[in-house]
Parts: C-alpha cells; sequence; structure tokens
C-alpha cells in the first residue's frame, strides 16, 4: 500500500498502532454495542485486499462530466485533496467516528485511494470523504 503524502502516511501509522492496542468492543461495554455480540468474529482471520484488487469494482455512482460543480464543491481523491486541501483533510477525515473503535483503526490504517467514479475518455476522479 502506498504511502501517499506524509499527512496520510501518519495517519495510517497512528491507526495501525491504535489497531494493535484496541480490542473488539463486547457486549454491553459500549453505547451502539449493547444489542451486538460478536465474541465469536475471528478478525485475524481477514486480510485486506491486494492493492489494485478493487479496481475492477463497478462505480457506487456516475459524475456527469458536462455538468459545472456548484461553488465550493470539490471533487478529488483523498490524496489528491491532501496534497492541495490538507486542511480540509485534517479537519473532516475522520471527524464523525470514534478514531478509538478497532474497526475505526484498522479502516484508516488501510484504507486506499478508492472511490472513482467513470469519466468519458478513459480517465478516472475521486471524491473526497
Amino acid at each position: 500500500m502506498a504511502s501517499g503524502t506524509p499527512l496520510l502516511a501518519e495517519r495510517r501509522q497512528q491507526a495501525a498502532r491504535r489497531a494493535q492496542e484496541l480490542e473488539l468492543p463486547t457486549f454491553k461495554s459500549r453505547p451502539g454495542w449493547e444489542f451486538t455480540d460478536i465474541s465469536g468474529l475471528d478478525l485475524a482471520a481477514f486480510e485486506p485486499g491486494a492493492p489494485g484488487e478493487a479496481d475492477g469494482a463497478a462505480p457506487l455512482f456516475d459524475l456527469p462530466s458536462a455538468a459545472p460543480l456548484p461553488d465550493g464543491v470539490i471533487v478529488s481523491t483523498i490524496e489528491q485533496a491532501a496534497q492541495e486541501r490538507p486542511e480540509l483533510i485534517e479537519r473532516h477525515l475522520g471527524s464523525l467516528v470514534e478514531a478509538q473503535d478497532l474497526f475505526v483503526a484498522r479502516n484508516e490504517a488501510g484504507f486506499e485511494n478508492r472511490a472513482r467514479p467513470p469519466h468519458p475518455g478513459g480517465a478516472r476522479r475521486g471524491r473526497a470523504g
């Protein structure tokens, strides 16, 4: 997995360290998990996909290339946004989830620049989110 920008590389490293330290939530131990028993879940049995493995996946949505975007709307990959607008990434990436959650930490440690809607002529664009 490419580390990308220093900002994202550091976030991935911090998340990987958290993932090593955190445990699965236990039944009734935390709000949001009080009705979900995952005691039998073996996360070690799941390996991350290889880089590029999801390239053939169907896009989640189509972005019309002819329609201009409204003022203030930015469409890019997370990597591109981290390079061009790091203040947005620092302020928003991970802001809606709890960092001390094993699933969040594992996802952030291994996420890749994947959101890429199709674009005419074979070029692809992604959406920072």
